[in-house]
């Protein structure tokens, strides 16, 4: 089965006309059934579209290996946990935060929010924002003068 067939499986799939999936990719008809036939290879920008928009696996959709649809993605915190080197307490803090209930988790993010955000006003505002400007504010010292004040 080629990229065309497994194209129109895809649109068959999902109950769609030719015209239906040209409308969801951005494309024309005819375009679609170029595709379908074979005549043409739909390019990486469209393939990607496909997969994204149908959750197709692009792996199925190019050639043919694996399953035609990807797997729901999962997180699982432990795995989570292993992969970043997580503390126990780092654990309990990241399930205790989940179990609130949205509006505190809201309260919570914009109270930490403001505790590390620079305040207005202070000297994180007043420093440099660019090398530039750095260079403006603190202009740089000839050594060769410094060495010749120092003897």
């Amino acid at each position: 089965m080629g990229l065309g067939e497994r194209l129109r499986k895809v649109r068959k799939a999902f109950d769609l006309t030719q015209q239906e999936l040209a409308d969801k990719i951005g494309s024309k008809r005819n375009t679609v059934a170029t595709y379908e036939m074979g005549r043409t290879n739909p390019s990486t920008a469209i393939i990607t579209l496909i997969c994204r928009e149908f959750n197709i696996n692009e792996e199925w959709l190019r050639y043919g290996t694996g399953d035609m649809f990807q797997e729901e993605s999962t997180f699982s915190l432990d795995e989570y946990a292993t992969a970043h080197h997580l503390t126990d307490i780092d654990i309990k803090i990241l399930r205790l935060y989940m179990e609130l209930d949205e509006t505190t988790r809201r309260n919570l993010l914009d109270m930490l929010k403001k505790a590390f955000a620079p305040e207005e006003g202070s000297a994180y505002d007043k420093a440099p924002k660019n090398p530039t400007e750095l260079e403006r504010l603190f202009p740089p010292i000839d050594i060769s003068d410094a060495d010749s004040n120092t003897g």
